[in-house]
């Protein structure tokens, strides 16, 4: 399992990098290269390339694949949300008492999920609930640690950022040290659970 203080290590280990992040401040024509530039650096962790912070490549490429994991994660997020009312619905009281549950195994999936489009970049195949129950259902500990790191890094991110200046840094490098532990939590949890 990851190391906290690698994820603390990661974004800087190209500094210069570290600063990409901050194209998302033009509308559109930042958000959707710097959603694909996270796609790639999600994608490079998952292969085991993970030392930094990958190059940011072609300008284009990244707004074409950003563009796409919008539209996934906006649909994700619509399928989420639909859940979420059928449950309360349907089953009030159990919905009350089961929530932490629930939430916990709602976000475990979703992320498996989100991971799936990143490794296929296909909508079909990141779909595959089967496949993602089977990881998460077999991970859900590592899972659960992961979300304490996760939690972790961006508190210590944000104490850091009570330093004015410092912001400009830890704002980006709490976002990529997120992406690293989730990345990295897939890439285990897939041999873990003896998944392709």
């Amino acid at each position: 399992m990851v190391k906290l203080k690698e994820a603390f290590a990661y974004p800087f280990n190209n500094f210069k990098r570290l600063f990409i992040y901050w194209l998302f401040l033009i509308p559109v024509f930042g958000w959707f290269p710097i959603a694909g530039y996270i796609l790639k650096l999600y994608k490079e962790v998952i292969k085991g390339k993970s030392k930094e912070l990958p190059a940011f490549g072609e300008y284009w490429k990244n707004f074409k694949n950003g563009f796409y994991f919008c539209v996934f994660l906006l649909t994700l997020g619509i399928a989420v949300f639909i859940l979420n009312i059928i449950l309360t619905v349907l089953t009030p009281l159990i919905r009350i008492v089961l929530s932490p549950i629930i939430n916990f195994v709602i976000s475990g999936l979703s992320t498996i999920l989100i991971m799936q489009y990143v490794e296929y970049f296909n909508f079909e195949k990141s779909w595959n609930l089967k496949r993602g129950w089977k990881i998460f259902s077999k991970t859900w500990t590592a899972y659960f640690i992961i979300v304490l790191k996760v939690f972790a890094v961006e508190i210590a991110f944000l104490i850091i950022s009570l330093i004015p200046p410092l912001f400009v840094i830890t704002i980006p490098a709490a976002n990529y040290s997120v992406a690293y532990l989730t990345a990295n939590y897939y890439r285990e949890a897939k041999k873990a659970a003896r998944v392709k």
